[in-house]
């Protein structure tokens, strides 16, 4: 019993310092106001939504809760849930929605908000995730003012999810090897990264098969 006793303080105070870890070291660093950034530029949010019934609506707020202006979300919704019909909701300035077919799989459907795109910049992420301020500048501060052609960010469990001592701890072990990662890495991650569109239409990027692991094949 006290063994049992023990590796349960053990946890929980494990689970205790990464909540911290967590909260400390996810904030990105503060950037300057977007009205002294030097251009702001359109930027094409692509998502490819299939079976997302219960988190796009969220998604959708986070996206027109964003204070960066220029910005337009382009969606390709499918699947047997209604998450198509839910989709085309939201459909209005800024906003477009596409059908997701099935069998099409994520590239096929992230090419097709390509070619529906206009920005210069485009930027990834998922149907479950939850857009950010201060994250999804973060990102794109980079290429505007930075230079960069590529950036991944990374990501943290939204607020329902941080009872939850496995997602707590996985999340704490990612912000952690980030904290100690090089500032130009082969990877990026496909909930939170940016890449100039130049770059996408050149190195055909969204055009190479990928079964799985859409960001892996596109780094």
């Amino acid at each position: 019993m006290f063994g049992i006793l023990g590796v349960a303080i053990y946890n929980w105070r494990e689970w205790q310092r990464d909540k911290t870890l967590l909260t400390r070291e996810s904030l990105p660093k503060q950037l300057p106001p977007l009205e002294s950034w030097p251009n702001l530029p359109l930027v094409s949010i692509l998502v490819a939504a299939w079976n997302e019934v219960e988190s796009i609506e969220q998604h959708v707020n986070s996206f027109n809760s964003l204070r960066y202006p220029q910005k337009e979300l382009i969606l390709c919704a499918g699947g047997e849930d209604g998450t198509f019909p839910l989709a085309q909701c939201s459909t209005g300035y800024g906003v477009v929605v596409l059908q997701q077919l099935p069998g099409e799989g994520k590239q096929r459907a992230l090419q097709r908000c390509f070619s529906e795109s206009t920005g210069t910049i485009i930027y990834l992420t998922d149907a479950d995730c939850l857009l950010d301020n201060e994250s999804f500048e973060w990102v794109v501060y980079q290429i505007v003012s930075k230079g960069e052609v590529a950036v991944s960010g990374s990501s943290q469990p939204s607020p329902g999810q941080s009872s939850n001592p496995f997602i707590i701890s996985q999340a704490s072990s990612q912000i952690y090897s980030s904290m100690h990662s090089p500032d130009y890495a082969s990877g990026m991650l496909g909930r939170n990264c940016a890449v100039k569109r130049e770059l996408l239409e050149c190195s055909h990027g969204l055009e190479v098969p990928a079964p799985s692991g859409t960001d892996y094949v596109l780094a």
